[in-house]
């Protein structure tokens, strides 16, 4: 009887798990699948208090090695911030073969969010002072904050070297 009741305690355990592991898999190719629907990950999110009358996106221009692009950022406080140091040039360092990155003296707002998929294109405020320009797509467990993300990431090729590289970004 004692061996019964074992084999079917194990049984029961064994079925519970295997159904929390099938939801998770389910859970995950429903953000895999919204991924692909919107491949930049950008949310809208709501203006902030003191953000008023505000477009949800603003249109940027971002220079890299005399190739003029157009960016599109979303509309929060970090972007509004952001938005106050432009016209800026600056030096973008390599980091992992995926990203360039630029650390600014000051700190800026911040809402940082696991964003599990990261695009070419996309750029993204990490902690509360690097700017990241990423230029190739790859999975993270790191939290950024959105800013917004290259209308062509594809013009991108060609541009990014393993050198560090000048970013003009203008309004």
């Amino acid at each position: 009887m004692k061996k019964s009741y074992i084999i079917i305690s194990v049984i029961s355990l064994l079925v519970i798990v295997f159904a929390i592991i099938s939801i998770s898999l389910i859970n995950d190719t429903k953000k895999d699948k919204r991924n692909e629907e919107n491949p930049n990950n950008i949310k809208e999110q709501e203006p902030k208090e003191g953000d008023t009358n505000m477009e949800e996106t603003i249109s940027i221009k971002v220079i890299i090695n005399n190739k003029e692009m157009s960016a599109t950022l979303i509309n929060t406080q970090t972007t509004q911030e952001f938005l106050e140091k432009l016209p800026m040039t600056i030096t973008m360092n390599e980091l992992n073969d995926n990203e360039k990155y630029y650390y600014f003296n000051s700190e800026l707002s911040s809402n940082p969010e696991s964003i599990n998929r990261i695009y070419a294109g996309d750029i993204m405020l990490y902690q509360n002072n690097c700017l990241v320009l990423f230029y190739k797509n790859f999975t993270t467990s790191y939290k950024y904050t959105k800013i917004g993300h290259l209308d062509n990431p594809s013009e991108l090729k060609g541009l990014i070297t393993d050198d560090d590289l000048e970013v003009t970004f203008l309004k």
